[in-house]
């Protein structure tokens, strides 16, 4: 209850960074809609069926293949980079309540440069991470690696979320690989505060699978139904971020990073 209340207190920041997303994603899917738009020619392009045009129309013209692709992977990648460097301040916001905009940016100007070099720590780690779990897995039945993938990706993911909280709360050396090894280890010992991530993680992906589902099946009110999905993904992502935070300081905060 007392997260639930402390999101309630930072609407206006999950509102925001909500808008963001929104506006992301709509600017690289205006390059996959310019494409369909020109393969159909004079013909109405209706938003929900979208992904049933660009299916129709990829044979006759791969341009819709290669620019859903290229768009896809550019708003993932900027919508991370976003995320990444708004981080520190919705940490502070989320871990210490309503702070003057000096206090707020002093403290994200201070810690920048340190959750961006652990979050390219955690990036590399979890990639070599889980292409030794796929070749360990290869020979297994599909049911393993189904499960198992997605579990090492969560256990990722709120390492990454533990990493930042201490290089923003707790003076953590960022640019240390062994912070973001470290936070592994810290992830894998609070199997409560895991638990709860790892679930956390499974509503974000089904929310977005859901809206995924109905733009596939034509529903209507197709986009409005994937906004209010992204929505509510970042609010249980910063119910995420909350979990981390309240791990409090880890053992891998014992040096301040030089940056802060």
């Amino acid at each position: 209850m007392t997260a639930l209340r402390t999101l309630a207190g930072a609407w206006r920041w999950v509102l925001a960074l909500w808008l963001g997303e929104v506006a992301i994603a709509a600017a690289f899917a205006f390059a996959l809609r310019t494409h369909v738009a020109a393969a159909l020619s004079d013909f109405a392009l209706p938003d929900d069926r979208l992904l049933y045009a660009a299916a129709e129309f990829a044979g006759a013209h791969p341009q819709l293949v290669s620019g859903a692709i290229v768009g896809l992977l550019l708003s993932g990648l900027l919508g991370g980079v976003v995320w990444a460097v708004l981080a520190p301040l919705v940490i502070a916001r989320l871990a210490d309540g309503p702070q003057s905009a000096a206090a707020l940016g002093g403290r994200w100007l201070g810690s920048l440069g340190g959750v961006i070099a652990t979050t390219a720590w955690h990036a590399l780690g979890r990639g070599l991470v889980l292409m030794g779990l796929a070749s360990a897995l290869a020979g297994m039945p599909g049911a393993v690696s189904a499960v198992a993938l997605p579990l090492v990706w969560g256990l990722g993911t709120f390492a990454l979320d533990l990493s930042r909280a201490q290089v923003v709360l707790h003076g953590a050396r960022g640019t240390a690989p062994r912070t973001a090894a470290m936070a592994w280890l810290h992830a894998i010992k609070r199997p409560k505060l895991l638990a709860l991530a790892l679930a956390l993680q499974a509503a974000q992906w089904l929310v977005l699978f859901a809206g995924l589902a109905a733009v596939v099946q034509g529903t209507g009110g197709a986009v409005a139904i994937v906004r209010s999905g992204a929505l509510v993904a970042v609010a249980l992502g910063s119910l995420r971020l909350l979990a981390a935070i309240s791990a409090g300081p880890l053992p891998m905060a014992a040096e301040p990073d030089d940056a802060a």
